[in-house]
């Protein structure tokens, strides 16, 4: 594989991460009521239409706490695999920087 075509790759990845931290984010700023500035709100928003313009016409406040959780420990796992790649798999209770992670989420 050529760098263009792995970079190619890594800028379609990004994407699709960037496009969940957004929802995420959004979920959030409905969860806290945060007013956000109000550019970066329209931006998320923007980012939100274009996945699906109904996406959180029909959810509740639970259900989108839930998809919140799921986002916010989807990126925790995916920011500990990326900085220790080589650790075993599986949980373990005395991993102190798990246990901070799993009490952030």
């Amino acid at each position: 594989m050529s760098f263009e075509a792995l970079m190619g790759v890594v800028r379609r990845l990004s994407a699709s991460t960037e496009a969940l931290a957004a929802l995420g984010a959004e979920l959030r700023l409905r969860r806290d009521g945060a007013q956000a500035d109000p550019g970066t709100r329209q931006l998320l928003q923007d980012v939100l239409r274009a996945i699906d313009p109904s996406l959180l016409e029909v959810v509740n406040p639970q259900q989108e706490a839930g998809a919140l959780g799921v986002i916010g420990a989807a990126f925790h796992y995916a920011v500990d695999l990326l900085e220790d790649p080589a650790r075993a798999p599986g949980w373990s209770m005395h991993s102190a920087r798990r246990d901070r992670l799993c009490m952030r989420c």
